[in-house]
């Protein structure tokens, strides 16, 4: 009986002393790969940014956005129209500037064919 219970503690052991060496060796190749595609990739769209938002300050010193919720067409592809969604304009929306600290309202109204959401 105590052989038996030597040969099954240590198979138990040599199986754990296994999966360890297996997953060290998953883990250190997953975390050495090389993913960086700089110099390998080709950009040729340069980024857009979208323009600054307009806003106004409210007696109370809160810096206070507009955003209208639209559809719209976007030309992604040269002579290809695409139907988006956005906020101010078509696409995407307009960058939101404030200063640190600075108390920030967005007011959101929705103009979308259905009901959505944003979130904050």
């Amino acid at each position: 009986m105590r052989t038996l219970r030597r040969l099954v503690l240590g198979s138990c052991a040599l199986a754990i002393a296994f999966v360890t060496v297996i997953a060290s060796v998953v883990t250190w190749t997953w975390s050495s790969a090389d993913v960086s595609t700089v110099g390998t990739t080709e950009f040729t769209r340069p980024l857009n940014i979208p323009p600054l938002a307009d806003s106004s300050i409210d007696a109370d010193g809160t810096r206070v956005f507009s955003l209208d919720m639209r559809t719209g067409t976007t030309e992604f592809e040269a002579g290809e129209a695409t139907e988006t969604w956005g906020f101010n304009g078509s696409y995407l929306g307009p960058t939101l500037r404030a200063n640190r600290g600075e108390k920030v309202r967005v007011r959101v109204r929705n103009e979308l064919p259905e009901a959505s959401t944003t979130c904050r």
